[in-house]
């Protein structure tokens, strides 16, 4: 193709356009895909398995888990939908390979009721080496309107993470023990803890 010299050089054509390359999302590498859902609350990021055959099971490898009842759908009363935002977090560290975690982040209302599944989501995050482990059991005034008068708070094992990687500890909502001897705990990963 001869250049035309009467022609500016900056003008493109139609030919040179079409030529220019496009990045779709399925192009980006496993790495940069796991970045960026690490940023999305966890429900969401397991919607993403929707999107093609390579995203199928994405979900399951994103290092940060974020587990936010404020994004969950509301059903009929809020009984429900805390039992169901309960066995979805269930459901999702069953199906989820057992790696390690950057951040464990828990945003629920915390009834006496649920202690057992949230001693369990702890022991999850603490046994997959979470670094980031951040409980909070008060989100918003708004969800504590219709709360019982002899409302206990979670009372966090501060045992739990003995032994373990996290070096970020936030608790919103949380009683909390601290023993005598805390030598020997072996908490010597722990650098900050936030209430």
């Amino acid at each position: 193709m001869e250049e035309n010299p009467n022609q500016d050089p900056s003008a493109t054509t139609a030919a040179d356009a079409t030529s220019t390359t496009t990045t779709n999302l399925n192009d980006l590498s496993q790495d940069i895909l796991l970045h960026i859902l690490s940023f999305l609350p966890t429900l969401e990021s397991i919607t993403t398995s929707l999107i093609s055959k390579k995203w199928k099971s994405i979900w399951s490898l994103v290092p940060s888990l974020n587990f936010s009842y404020i994004h969950f759908p509301i059903y009929k009363s809020f009984f429900t939908t805390r039992q169901f935002f309960s066995e979805f977090v269930d459901r999702t560290l069953i199906l989820r390979p057992h790696l390690p975690l950057q951040k464990f982040r828990l945003e629920f209302i915390y009834e006496d009721r649920y202690g057992c599944h949230v001693d369990s989501w702890v022991r999850y995050a603490i046994r997959n080496r979470v670094s980031e482990l951040d409980l909070d059991f008060f989100i918003d005034e708004s969800f504590h309107i219709v709360e019982s008068e002899g409302r206990r708070d979670y009372d966090f094992p501060f045992s739990a993470p003995r032994n373990g990687k996290v070096r970020v500890l936030k608790l919103c909502r949380c009683d909390l023990t601290l023993p005598a001897d805390m030598e020997s705990m072996n908490l010597w990963s722990m650098k900050e803890i936030f209430f």
